[in-house]
């Protein structure tokens, strides 16, 4: 019996971080846009990324996709901007497990303590589309993950930016 415990919380612990490394992501915009008017864009130049073949493949996704949904590159007469950027932080992940029985009259568990501490990087990237017109923000959608060494891949990237402009234009 006490051998079963700390295979179950070994097991638990695996699917919370395997919950944990989902894609969230979400987006917002304004609603005054109109964007039955967004058909050709301009990728704004970035500051110089730490990483500039994952800042280089996260553009190429970028245009990949809006170039599957029919937007048009056009750097000299665009409707939207478009501004990507992003952010890693180290965070750290502390869970304390109890295990015992409780004495007869006392509510408290009795027995030992398992404590787990996980260090990690969560990525959010943030894509910004800007009414060329106006020079106001219209759409920004965001996607926040835990990063790992197949975030930098490609088609990874793809996913995350295809995720992330699901929803744009919004509906």
């Amino acid at each position: 019996m006490t051998r079963i415990i700390p295979v179950v919380l070994v097991c638990a612990l695996a699917v919370v971080l395997a919950g944990c490394s989902t894609l969230t992501v979400k987006n917002d915009w304004d609603e005054q846009a109109d964007f039955t008017t967004f058909h050709k864009y301009r990728i704004l130049d970035n500051q110089p990324a730490a990483d500039q073949l994952v800042a280089r493949r996260i553009t190429d996704a970028v245009r990949i996709h809006l170039g599957e949904r029919g937007f048009e590159e056009d750097a000299d007469s665009p409707d939207f901007l478009i501004a990507i950027h992003g952010d890693v932080e180290d965070r750290v992940d502390v869970q304390t497990y109890n295990y015992g029985y409780p004495y007869a009259g006392y509510p408290y568990w009795h027995g030992g303590r398992d404590v787990s501490v996980t260090q990690y990087q969560e990525g959010t990237l943030i894509i910004d589309f800007v009414d060329a017109g106006n020079n106001q923000l219209a759409w920004r959608g965001w996607g926040t993950k835990i990063l790992d060494d197949s975030t930098r891949e490609a088609s990874v990237l793809q996913g995350i930016v295809d995720k992330i402009l699901a929803q744009f234009p919004p509906k």
